[in-house]
């Protein structure tokens, strides 16, 4: 059950989108018909009343396309989720305003009014949005309105669970008590919570291993008491992201799914690499220019430094980066490995190594010698944004659950990349990497590709 609080933030969204957009169309219309009429005078003018008439009714059905985008689901969304059902939803009732007016000509047909209703709208709702969250954010920051819970577990994840809810009130949770099992002597210290001031409202059950017949505990006390329940469903060593279940001759059965990255979220993530590498390509070819004439005239060699590199599935690939390294540079794993600044399977050479160019030192600093990585992403080798890719004699070394590394595209950059890149363990990297392949979202292949530039200007190592 959801706390006063909470239902009452939740009914607050509708008034207030209401009158957010209805601000938007007001503000629309000043602008076009009061601030830039200097500038290019409107051939047709509807008067105010009838366009706020008109904008009221609009504003609701503006609603139905954020509720559509689920702007108005139960619970907290998080910002990034936020930002983005606000674009979907408003997105959509632009599409629909643009047919209306299409094939019904008698409306108004400022082309610039429905555009800035458009733009405004997402920002007066994302002001509005972030105001109402700060104002919940603050009072759960004062202890008012969190919801009293008690944590069942005595593993790892319970005590995650534990630590992080009572180090972040701003969640809305605050931890009353623990206890490690569902036996009678815990139920009993369970109810003397329930029957405290404060009360108890809900259970986190963080042990995945429970016995049948402490869960059926559980539920009754969960009726008698009007506590509600969450359960961690941490199956398989918590080694999987997500399950569909389908009947088979009457028999639910679970599909383990190895990570999100299947189905629209593969078309996806391939047409954004697509379309992104040629606007970076293009963007960066002055620069690209400039550093291969440097490269060439800089040392003897090939511009291109090509190499043969494991990507998805384990097929090998040509990878391209500037050449950084003189030719006399050593290709020997176990030599590389003699001269290495880091520990584990994957060498790196110091960047004032002698077989270091100064044009090298300088493009491997700033990541400038994988730019022509992009290339890569064209052909459909590597993406965007994935795991690191590793050397074929680097990949023979790989332990069991290193292998699931190479079940996706590798990519330009990572979450290892921007989480410390070379200065990082392997098995840390690694851990990073299939952290990426099981939590997969369009939203986290953005909040990468904004981090790499920050992570490149740091003074972190450099690969």
């Amino acid at each position: 059950m959801m706390k006063r609080l909470d239902l009452a933030f939740l009914a607050l969204r509708l008034p207030l989108d209401y009158f957010a957009i209805l601000g938007a169309g007001i503000a629309a219309y000043f602008l076009r018909f009061q601030t830039f009429a200097e500038f290019r005078p409107a051939t047709e003018i509807i008067s105010f009343p009838a366009y706020l008439a008109l904008i009221s009714v609009g504003a609701l059905l503006w609603m139905g396309a954020l509720a559509l985008s689920r702007l108005y689901a139960p619970g907290r969304i998080r910002t990034l989720d936020e930002i983005g059902r606000i674009l979907a939803g408003c997105s959509t009732a632009l599409a629909v305003l643009v047919l209306v007016i299409f094939f019904r000509r008698e409306l108004f047909a400022s082309r610039f009014i429905v555009l800035a209703v458009w733009a405004l709208s997402i920002v007066f709702l994302f002001v509005e949005r972030m105001a109402l969250r700060a104002l919940q954010t603050y009072l759960y920051k004062k202890r008012y309105g969190n919801r009293a819970i008690a944590v069942v577990g005595s593993g790892r994840a319970a005590g995650a669970v534990a630590k992080e809810l009572a180090a972040a009130p701003t969640m809305g949770y605050e931890v009353r008590g623990s206890v490690p099992d569902l036996s009678e002597k815990s139920l009993a210290r369970l109810k003397k919570l329930r029957a405290e001031a404060r009360g108890l409202e809900e259970i986190f059950l963080a042990d995945p291993t429970v016995p049948a017949a402490d869960l059926a505990r559980l539920l009754e006390f969960s009726d008698a008491y009007q506590v509600g329940i969450r359960y961690n469903a941490d199956l398989l060593a918590g080694r999987r992201v997500g399950f569909d279940v389908a009947m088979f001759g009457g028999v639910p059965f679970v599909e383990v799914k190895r990570t999100p990255l299947e189905g629209w979220g593969r078309i996806y993530k391939r047409a954004f690499d697509i379309i992104a590498a040629a606007v970076l390509l293009v963007l960066t070819s002055p620069l690209l220019l400039v550093v291969a004439l440097s490269v060439r005239a800089t040392s003897p060699g090939p511009v291109l430094f090509i190499r043969k590199r494991v990507g998805e599935n384990g097929r090998l690939f040509p990878f391209f980066k500037f050449r950084s390294m003189r030719l006399d540079a050593p290709e020997d794993l176990a030599e590389r490995k003699r001269h290495s600044e880091r520990p584990g399977i994957i060498p790196k050479l110091p960047d004032n190594s002698r077989w270091v160019t100064p044009v090298g030192r300088f493009i491997r600093r700033w990541s400038i010698d994988e730019l022509p990585q992009l290339l890569n992403v064209l052909r459909g080798e590597m993406s965007l944004v994935g795991p690191r890719p590793h050397l074929p004699e680097e990949v023979a070394q790989y332990a069991a659950h290193h292998k699931k590394l190479l079940l996706v595209k590798p990519g330009v950059t990572g979450l290892a990349q921007i989480s410390g890149r070379a200065d990082l363990t392997f098995e840390d990297e690694a851990a990073l990497d299939l952290s990426y392949i099981e939590r997969w979202s369009p939203k986290l292949d953005l909040s990468i590709l904004f981090k790499t530039p920050l992570a490149v200007l740091s003074k972190k190592g450099s690969y």
